[in-house]
Protein backbone atom coordinates (compact mmCIF):
# COMPACT_ATOMS: atom_id res chain seq x y z
CA UNK A 1 0.00 0.00 0.00
CA UNK A 2 2.59 1.99 0.90
CA UNK A 3 4.64 1.56 -2.57
CA UNK A 4 1.29 2.51 -4.64
CA UNK A 5 0.99 5.63 -2.61
CA UNK A 6 4.46 6.74 -3.78
CA UNK A 7 3.15 5.66 -7.07
CA UNK A 8 0.28 8.15 -7.01
CA UNK A 9 2.47 10.66 -5.75
CA UNK A 10 4.70 10.38 -8.83
CA UNK A 11 7.88 9.59 -6.07
CA UNK A 12 9.01 6.92 -8.68
CA UNK A 13 12.22 5.92 -6.64
CA UNK A 14 10.64 5.34 -3.48
CA UNK A 15 7.84 3.57 -4.77
CA UNK A 16 10.17 1.13 -6.80
CA UNK A 17 12.10 0.73 -3.74
CA UNK A 18 8.77 -0.78 -1.09
CA UNK A 19 7.79 -2.70 -4.29
CA UNK A 20 11.36 -4.21 -3.53
CA UNK A 21 10.93 -5.03 -0.67
CA UNK A 22 7.60 -6.27 -0.98
CA UNK A 23 8.98 -9.08 -3.74
CA UNK A 24 11.37 -9.90 -1.50
CA UNK A 25 9.20 -10.36 1.46
CA UNK A 26 6.81 -12.22 -0.72
CA UNK A 27 7.05 -13.11 -4.13
CA UNK A 28 4.16 -14.62 -5.21
CA UNK A 29 2.29 -11.43 -4.76
CA UNK A 30 1.61 -9.99 -8.67
CA UNK A 31 0.60 -6.58 -7.13
CA UNK A 32 4.47 -6.27 -6.22
CA UNK A 33 5.84 -6.98 -9.53
CA UNK A 34 2.97 -5.38 -11.32
CA UNK A 35 4.11 -1.51 -9.14
CA UNK A 36 7.35 -2.21 -9.40
CA UNK A 37 6.89 -2.29 -13.90
CA UNK A 38 4.71 0.40 -13.58
CA UNK A 39 7.33 2.49 -11.46
CA UNK A 40 9.70 2.20 -13.39
CA UNK A 41 8.05 2.73 -17.32
CA UNK A 42 6.49 6.13 -15.28
CA UNK A 43 9.90 7.64 -14.22
CA UNK A 44 11.76 6.60 -17.22
CA UNK A 45 13.12 9.75 -19.06
CA UNK A 46 13.26 7.87 -22.12
CA UNK A 47 12.71 4.13 -23.68
CA UNK A 48 15.29 2.11 -23.80
CA UNK A 49 14.99 -1.51 -24.30
CA UNK A 50 16.72 -2.69 -21.01
CA UNK A 51 14.08 -0.88 -19.37
CA UNK A 52 11.40 -2.66 -21.61
CA UNK A 53 12.97 -5.92 -21.08
CA UNK A 54 13.07 -5.49 -17.13
CA UNK A 55 9.41 -4.26 -16.78
CA UNK A 56 8.26 -7.16 -19.49
CA UNK A 57 10.19 -9.50 -16.78
CA UNK A 58 7.93 -7.94 -14.38
CA UNK A 59 4.46 -7.88 -15.96
CA UNK A 60 4.85 -11.38 -17.16
CA UNK A 61 5.34 -12.51 -13.56
CA UNK A 62 2.37 -10.24 -11.82
CA UNK A 63 -0.02 -11.91 -14.92
CA UNK A 64 1.76 -15.45 -13.83
CA UNK A 65 0.56 -15.33 -10.51
CA UNK A 66 -2.54 -13.45 -10.92
CA UNK A 67 -6.01 -15.23 -11.54
CA UNK A 68 -7.90 -13.39 -14.85
CA UNK A 69 -11.59 -13.82 -12.85
CA UNK A 70 -10.45 -12.72 -9.28
CA UNK A 71 -9.08 -9.13 -10.22
CA UNK A 72 -10.56 -9.07 -13.98
CA UNK A 73 -9.87 -5.26 -14.60
CA UNK A 74 -5.88 -5.58 -12.84
CA UNK A 75 -5.38 -8.38 -15.18
CA UNK A 76 -6.49 -6.96 -18.24
CA UNK A 77 -4.67 -3.79 -17.65
CA UNK A 78 -1.28 -5.42 -16.72
CA UNK A 79 -2.05 -7.48 -20.36
CA UNK A 80 -2.41 -4.10 -22.36
CA UNK A 81 0.12 -3.03 -20.49
CA UNK A 82 2.56 -6.04 -21.56
CA UNK A 83 1.42 -6.13 -25.33
CA UNK A 84 2.45 -2.34 -25.46
CA UNK A 85 5.74 -2.95 -23.70
CA UNK A 86 6.63 -6.05 -26.11
CA UNK A 87 5.42 -3.71 -29.10
CA UNK A 88 8.02 -1.13 -28.26
CA UNK A 89 10.40 -3.42 -27.38
CA UNK A 90 10.18 -4.79 -31.15
CA UNK A 91 10.67 -1.47 -32.05
CA UNK A 92 13.42 -0.55 -30.17
CA UNK A 93 15.57 -3.68 -31.30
Amino acid sequence: EQGLRYLDNQQWDYSISLFNQAISIDPSIPYGYLGRATAMISQAPEPTLPLFKSVEKDLQKALSLMSPTEDVDTYQSARELLKKVQAYSIILE
